[in-house]
Parts: structure tokens; sequence; C-alpha cells
């Protein structure tokens, strides 16, 4: 759920019968927005099941785990959507990788970057009749229009051509580069089909 800048809670809690917000942490914020409809409730829950069996592998110097997501209690969802956040995935396990593990070859972090992508997938396809995906596609580094820089946010995912695409300026210059603006290519996949392994 985040800080449910991107979900728009009210036409869900209008159009479901139940809405349920999954999240490791909800802000404050995102408790008051739910507080106000009866039929909106908040889940605690680390979608790709690897942060506890990645701590205790970094602590005890065993190989990088699997990810493992976890199943839902009850039925499938009607609908699931992953907003801004596949991208994101790896990032703070591969964080606490390189504190803990510096030594990790990098093909096994990659490894494990891919894995979180290709298991959050699965995962939207398991506990949802329709898995909904929005992410960011590529980072580009522009300056004076001109493209600088592009990077792959996809960890090798490999995903059918979305179903709508836009830009986010999501940090123009100077904020992030004095000279250089960052700016995110957003896909949107509105059903995701039953996908492939990895």
């Amino acid at each position: 759920s985040g800080l449910l800048i991107e979900v728009p809670l009210p036409l869900l809690a209008e159009r479901f019968g139940e809405v349920v917000l999954a999240d490791m942490v909800h802000t404050r914020g995102a408790r008051l927005q739910a507080r106000r409809y009866s039929n909106v409730r908040l889940l605690t829950l680390d979608v790709t099941g690897a942060l506890a069996p990645l701590d205790a592998a970094l602590s005890d110097g065993s190989p990088l785990p699997s990810p493992s997501p976890p199943d839902l209690p009850g039925e499938r969802f009607a609908l699931a959507l992953s907003c801004n956040l596949l991208s994101q995935l790896p990032l703070l396990p591969l964080d606490a990788i390189d504190r803990k593990a510096p030594n990790t070859p990098e093909a096994e972090r990659e490894h494990f970057a891919r894995a979180l992508a290709h298991s959050h997938r699965s995962w939207l396809a398991r506990v949802a009749e329709q898995a909904t995906l929005f992410t960011d596609m590529e980072s580009v580094w522009l300056e004076d229009g001109a493209l600088q820089e592009r990077e792959n946010s996809l960890w090798g995912l490999d995903l059918p051509h979305p179903d709508q695409t836009w830009d986010w300026d999501i940090a123009p210059a100077p904020e992030e580069d004095r000279r250089r603006s960052l700016r995110h290519r957003v896909g949107a996949w509105f059903n995701l089909a039953t996908p492939t392994g990895p």
C-alpha cells in the first residue's frame, strides 16, 4: 500500500466488498485513510517471503535463500494490484547483502534479485483472478533533453508489451543532479497471464 499516493482507495472501497492493503509497515497516513472505510483492512506482510530467511542466511553465512511468497488466507482475490513495487523489491535485500556479506559474488546477487522479481509476478497470478502490475521499466538520465544513460528496471523479468506506458519525471534537474534529469518509463499490465518459470 505504501503511502497510498498511487492507489485510488476511495474508488476501490466503493467498487469491492473488501479491500486488503498489504505492506511490511503501514504508515500513519495509510492507517488513517484505511479507517475511513469499513471494508478496508490492513495486512502486514512481506510479499517476497524472503526477508526473514535472508536475514538468517546473512547471520549464519549460509547461501542466499530462494524467495517463497506467502499464501494468503481465504479465497483468491478478484483483483491484485502491485503498484510501483516490482523494481524496488530487490533494493533493500541487496543493500543488506552488501553490508553483511560483501564478498557475495555478483552472479549470486543478480540471481537473487531476478528470483524476487519472477516470484512476485508468479505470486500475483496465484493470489488473484486478475493480476495487475504497474512498474517502472527503465530509468533514463537526460541532459538538455538528450539521453545520457539508460538502465533497465525489470531485473530480467520477461513481460509482454504493456497495456499502457507513460513517463514519470521523478527528479528533474537539479533535484538529484545539477545538470541531469531522471525519468522513469512506467508500464501497466492490466491482467497478466499465468507466468512462465524464471
